[in-house]
């Protein structure tokens, strides 16, 4: 005798959206979901393409409702991530809504050029970008637009940048959520001017003596190969000298302030 009872399979009718994809690091992207609801969920599916959804890289079994994949290049290609669930019984939902993370290129011409594609999809679509420049290892905002504009132009010179100016992009969704960019450097010509004078009595105005530098590599002070800024008295001997453009003589010479008179100075600098 043989008894056969069809099992009672229930469908998870649920989707695992996307919540937010963001660049996190140098080639480094940061996905997150929403937690499953459904009672039989065993796991989830993470697909992944590059630039549109015709070229399919990869798909990844995550237990966790976030994942990190280190394997993209995020200055050369947008990715896009898609998520499924598993039940216990080895099926799959249909894939829901899935994210796409920014890429921003940019070019130097007379100016900061700078160009990013769209961040797709929040469900509430995308509030606002918000351009960002690294000035002295902090990003500070630099221009906010619409979400129907990508792109900005700046010529401006920032006094704590030496080297390259360092941009990245974040897209805001109407419900709070972020995604970052990748990191844009773009560089000119070199620039280093310097004044003729300076009054180190300790005001707060004009107390240091450096140059004005836009675009200049940090030296190393053994070998003066890319910067290099050296000051001298009458008798030529050097009583102060750095690699970094950022810093600037303050006068003094052993900690004793040095006379009011003519000092001659070197200056190496390589963009």
């Amino acid at each position: 005798y043989k008894i056969s009872k069809r099992p009672l399979y229930r469908k998870n009718e649920l989707f695992s959206a996307i919540k937010n994809v963001s660049v996190s690091g140098e080639n480094e992207i940061a996905i997150s979901w929403s937690k499953s609801q459904f009672s039989e969920f065993l796991n989830y599916k993470v697909v992944k393409y590059q630039d549109d959804k015709n070229t399919f890289i990869n798909e990844f079994t995550v237990s966790d409702t976030f994942f990190s994949d280190n394997n993209v290049a995020t200055s050369e290609h947008s990715y896009i991530y898609t998520v499924v669930e598993a039940d216990r019984c080895g099926f799959f939902t249909n894939e829901g809504r899935e994210g796409k993370s920014i890429l921003l290129t940019g070019e130097y011409l007379d100016g900061s050029n700078l160009n990013w594609s769209a961040y797709e999809n929040w469900e509430n679509g995308v509030k606002e970008y918000n351009v960002e420049i690294n000035e002295a290892g902090t990003f500070i905002n630099v221009n906010t637009t619409p979400s129907d504009v990508r792109n900005f132009f700046e010529k401006k010179y920032y006094k704590e940048i030496s080297g390259k100016n360092c941009y990245r992009v974040y897209g805001l969704s109407n419900m709070g959520d972020t995604s970052y960019s990748n990191t844009v450097c773009l560089s000119g010509k070199p620039i280093a001017v310097l004044p003729t004078g300076f009054t180190p009595n300790g005001d707060g105005l004009n107390d240091q003596f450096k140059p004005i530098t836009q675009f200049i590599q940090e030296g190393e002070l053994l070998n003066l190969n890319s910067f290099a800024f050296s000051i001298f008295n009458r008798w030529g001997e050097k009583i102060y000298e750095t690699a970094n453009p950022a810093e600037g003589w303050d006068g003094s010479y052993l900690r004793d302030p040095c006379r009011q008179g003519i000092y001659l100075y070197t200056l190496t600098a390589t963009g």
